[in-house]
């Protein structure tokens, strides 16, 4: 098969219906030579690396929470309100009803507005950042829900 690649690549239509066919044959040699024992280790090793995925999400998902408590920690000690929501995945009425629903939660308790997003253009890095928070793809999911 693959002799024949080489000496009929001169007509145009030879290497268009040849390779595809030299392809799949490989395949089907490499699926043929497989034995019973193979397929199985390769069946265990795919379901394991299936479950350490699902782990290693579900522990994300944990660790960015204890970091958000952390953050929220930080607010509270400077002042600051504890939960921000996260503005960006919201529509632009969303976000304006947020910002004034925030600014007048802060007014009532006599904060200052204006130091909200004191830190916001800032060259901070995400623990040094208060406003900052970790969104995981659990938080964006529940968010497309609930729209």
């Amino acid at each position: 098969m693959y002799s024949s690649l080489a000496h009929k690549s001169t007509l145009p239509e030879k290497p268009l219906s040849t390779i595809p066919v030299s392809l799949f044959q490989k395949c089907a040699d490499s699926i043929m030579n497989l034995t019973r024992q193979m397929i199985t280790i390769g069946l265990y090793v795919d379901i394991a690396c299936w479950c350490l995925l699902c782990i290693l999400a579900l522990a994300m998902g944990f660790h960015l929470k204890h970091l958000n408590r952390k953050q929220e920690q930080r607010r509270i000690a400077l002042g600051r309100p504890a939960q921000v929501k996260d503005s960006s995945v919201m529509s632009l009425e969303e976000a304006r009803e947020y910002k004034e629903e925030l600014k007048l939660a802060l007014l009532a308790e006599g904060k200052d507005v204006h130091d909200l997003n004191l830190d916001a253009f800032d060259d901070l890095t995400d623990r040094e950042n208060p406003d900052f928070f970790y969104v995981s793809n659990v938080y964006l999911c529940r968010n497309q829900v609930e729209r």
